[in-house]
């Protein structure tokens, strides 16, 4: 059988319990901010977004209750004008392990699609504006929590290009994350795993990005979503190009498809590369595996530029907005 308990336009802190989100010091604020809310209409106790309020009335209700595995697609309401991809990234984790002990199972596969594609797609033209997104971040904490907890599935969505955020591919996506199920689950020898960056190292240049395995572009053409930045953080087009790693006998290049060198014309002291870094980004590499190549490679970063954190408030900080517009800036 399969229980859907999904509701549109929901927020991480939506799905997971006041107990849990009190143990986290920095949902403080948040929780502060909706019991004033709440006081001030008791019709806002009822909201989507009321923390807790999904776990309460659609989750927890399930508990104790045998489960073979969790599905789960979310991530739109977190990346608009008040995200938090940091507490996020903390929240979305507790939720993972709260879900796990509703159904007194620990290592509950659980399988994330990321934060779909949607509006205006990157193009060259307005490559690097469109960088500046804090979807991206979310994505970066969806993938964070495949790495680092166990029993966990992943699926990229970010290259089925969509003109809203509920994907209209979801078959393409269904059969992405039933990959991850039966080769993990059902002992099907099915290739699931995306590749991850492991390493980057800066050079004369250009910055050498390694794998943990093969990659490949999935149309044939050169690689593109690439970017790379200066110390100044401004991002430009870059380019990249599998490492030579030497000849063969006939005095051909050998390809050493688990690493990229980057460069871009533009800089010559660069410091940071990203991938797919956009809500609707370019990007065309995938697994390298003959049948694996309809696994993408998920959006990454080299550099520590984090997205500014939103204050608890009503109204707009203006502190923050100065933060988030000089980000603008950089990308212009």
């Amino acid at each position: 059988g399969l229980v859907d308990a999904s509701w549109g336009g929901t927020t991480i802190e939506g799905w997971t319990s006041r107990d849990q989100l009190m143990k986290v010091p920095e949902n403080k604020g948040l929780l502060e901010l909706w019991d004033e809310r709440i006081r001030k209409d008791p019709g806002k106790a009822e909201d989507r977004n009321n923390p807790g309020a999904a776990y309460n009335g659609m989750m927890g209700v399930f508990g104790g209750a045998t489960v073979k595995g969790i599905i789960f697609h979310q991530g739109f309401n977190n990346a608009l004008g008040d995200s938090r991809p940091k507490l996020y990234t903390k929240n979305l984790q507790l939720m993972i392990q709260e879900w796990r002990h509703t159904f007194n199972d620990m290592h509950l596969p659980f399988g994330i699609i990321e934060l779909s594609a949607g509006g205006q797609p990157q193009t060259i033209e307005n490559y690097t504006l469109r960088m500046v997104d804090a979807g991206c971040f979310i994505r970066e904490a969806q993938l964070q929590a495949y790495i680092d907890l166990p029993d966990m599935g992943f699926v990229a969505a970010y290259d089925e290009q969509v003109n809203w955020y509920h994907p209209q591919k979801k078959v393409e996506l269904g059969e992405r994350m039933a990959r991850w199920a039966l080769g993990s689950q059902y002992g099907y020898d099915f290739g699931w795993k995306p590749a991850l960056l492991v390493s980057s190292n800066i050079r004369e240049g250009e910055i050498i990005i390694e794998f943990d395995r093969e990659v490949i572009t999935h149309d044939g053409r050169p690689i593109e979503g690439i970017a790379m930045a200066g110390k100044d953080k401004k991002f430009y087009p870059a380019q990249a190009e599998f490492f030579v790693s030497g000849k063969n006998d006939k005095g051909k290049d050998i390809l050493d498809r688990t690493k990229l060198v980057v460069s871009c014309k533009k800089l010559r002291k660069p410091v940071a590369v990203r991938y797919a870094w956009a809500r609707n980004p370019l990007g065309n590499l995938v697994n390298a595996v003959h049948h694996e190549r309809v696994i993408p490679v998920p959006s990454f970063r080299t550099d520590k530029w984090d997205w500014p954190e939103a204050p608890f408030a009503e109204n707009k900080d203006p502190v923050f907005q100065e933060h988030r517009e000089k980000i603008r800036a950089m990308r212009k």
